[in-house]
């Protein structure tokens, strides 16, 4: 083994165990297996393997990583252990590992509410929402059943027209004290990194029919470079202001008041996102 070699070793190990010096056990698991295997290859594809890990160590580390977090839930929901703290902070340890997590929750009301958020682009950013410090049930559409492995309390809707239904899960969860999660962002609108798209329509008259508040929360957007790398970025949560729909605010003037929200903290989070990252 070369010098050239050594150092390729130690550039790749420090990029995938991160400036912290941390890694999950699954990354120390392929470094060593790389460490070994790397004498039993000829050179050109060691030197590709090399220059993969090069470049996408951080992305692999965070997958490892998830993958983990995953597998530590899984563990505790077959263990029946049906307590949403265990996982928030694994999601939170997660983030926090990352990323620069900002956020506000002390604005999060303590009367339970119904939050509404921006529509996220991956699995990742789904997870988002569980960092909330409070019991939340979500609320969402079938291709997003995956959460029920990380939250107790979810709400499947189906595709046609549930509104009723809607509206009494939706009452059955405040009622119990949990707070309702739900994105109002149409998936299929125009989603981009720096704007919001279309908003939904039904939450706010469920909203107005049950006389309960409404929390608009912002999401931060994970970036990845051109090439797919994950880089060092802030990640931000916003709590917005807490209000109802009634006939001094109808859903036409909060659905403004939402929509504008939205748009200014996703243009924000945009432009202060790799500001002061560490």
């Amino acid at each position: 083994m070369n010098l050239l070699h050594l150092c390729i070793i130690a550039l790749i190990m420090y990029k995938c165990v991160g400036y912290k010096l941390i890694a999950s056990l699954y990354i120390w698991i392929v470094l060593i297996s790389l460490f070994i295997s790397s004498f039993f290859v000829i050179p050109i594809i060691k030197y590709i393997i090399f220059t993969i890990l090069l470049i996408y160590g951080r992305n692999i580390q965070f997958l490892a990583d998830c993958s983990y977090s995953l597998y530590k839930t899984f563990r505790y929901r077959k263990n029946n252990i049906e307590n949403n703290y265990v996982t928030r902070m694994l999601v939170t340890d997660l983030f926090n590992k990352y990323f620069r997590v900002s956020h506000n929750f002390e604005k999060i009301p303590r009367k339970p509410t119904i939050f509404v958020a921006n529509y996220v682009k991956d699995r990742t950013e789904n997870m988002a929402c569980i960092m909330l410090p409070v019991d939340i049930c979500p609320l969402t559409s079938t291709d997003l059943t995956f959460l029920t492995k990380f939250i107790t309390h979810i709400i499947i809707k189906g595709k046609s027209n549930q509104y009723d239904k809607m509206k009494e899960k939706i009452n059955e969860m405040l009622s119990k004290g949990i707070y309702v999660f739900i994105y109002i962002e149409k998936i299929f609108s125009s989603i981009t990194d720096n704007d919001f798209g279309v908003i939904r329509n039904g939450v706010f008259n469920i909203a107005k029919d049950l006389d309960v508040t409404i929390t608009p929360v912002a999401f931060d957007r994970i970036l990845y470079n051109k090439y797919g790398i994950l880089e060092k970025q802030n990640y931000q949560i916003c709590v917005g202001d807490t209000f109802k729909v009634d006939t001094v605010n109808t859903v036409n003037d909060v659905k403004y008041k939402t929509r504008r929200f939205f748009r200014d903290k996703i243009k924000y989070f945009s432009k202060t996102k790799f500001e002061e990252c560490y």
